[in-house]
């Protein structure tokens, strides 16, 4: 159960962040990271980590259980 809730905590995390940088980014009307094509790239790469770890973990408490 310990290797499931890392998976889903790192799933959190990278959401967070996501939502961080995408409300800074909004906030600023400004890239974060010098150029909206970084910014873009960079947010969706979290998106896709907090969605993949998410995945994994729901994956592996379902087959625990």
């Amino acid at each position: 159960m310990k290797k499931i809730r890392l998976w889903f905590l790192v799933s959190f995390s990278f959401f967070v962040l996501g939502e961080l940088f995408w409300s800074i980014r909004l906030y600023n009307q400004s890239p974060i990271f010098g150029s909206e094509y970084i910014d873009d790239w960079i947010l969706n790469f979290m998106f896709i980590i907090c969605s993949l770890t998410g995945l994994l973990g729901s994956y592996k408490w379902y087959k625990e259980c």
